[in-house]
């Protein structure tokens, strides 16, 4: 049978996430790359008390679907942490939930990014954000980084150099792979220089 694919096919690539992950998969391995952590650290009768009490409290909101962009309930939560811990004003309608970092890239390269667009993010940067970036045939340019994380002088005479740039990718706590957490005077920088 001929099926006919999307052309945005033609710029998917081996998950090199993948890759990782069935090698973490191997239980003769200790991985420290595929995100597994000891499963004996895990708090299983926790997880298991929270699940239980879930179901039995909300039976109808726990086994039913909801709306596109979440339990209202939980955004709420969400934004009212937001509010209180990072300052601004953030609504429940500004809230939407997903399964994880990558389908919340997926979602925003879909809004924001064209065929071929150019995307500025952290050299080295998180391996597995380049597979929604990848699928819109994205164009990458890295910018390096120390102790305090991206450089933001850098990052400058990246924006000046690629004014076409669409979006800047950055992990700001924790960085991956490198762990540096971006300064909280480099935060204010990038919000500056993407402001402008």
């Amino acid at each position: 049978m001929d099926y006919k694919f999307s052309s945005l096919l033609d710029y998917v690539q081996p998950s090199p996430v993948a890759e990782l992950l069935s090698l973490g998969a191997d239980k003769s391995l200790i991985s420290f790359g595929g995100g597994f952590p000891d499963s004996s650290l895990f708090p299983i009768e926790a997880i298991s008390e929270a699940f239980v009490h879930a179901i039995h409290s909300q039976p109808d909101l726990s086994l039913q679907y909801s709306v596109i962009e979440g339990i209202p309930s939980l955004r709420q939560k969400v934004a009212d942490r937001a509010r209180a811990t990072a300052g601004f004003d953030c609504r429940m309608e500004q809230v939407m939930l997903t399964q994880g970092g990558t389908q919340a890239l997926d979602l925003v390269s879909s809004l924001l990014l064209e065929r071929g667009d150019t995307v500025i993010c952290e050299n080295p940067t998180y391996m597995g954000a380049m597979g929604p970036f990848d699928l819109r045939g994205c164009r990458y340019v890295g910018v390096e980084m120390d102790d305090e994380g991206m450089d933001v002088d850098r990052l400058e005479a990246a924006l000046k150099a690629h004014p076409e740039a669409k979006l800047i990718y950055t992990i700001p706590d924790f960085q991956n792979p490198t762990g540096v957490t971006l300064s909280t005077e480099r935060r204010r920088r990038v919000v500056e220089l993407a402001n402008r």
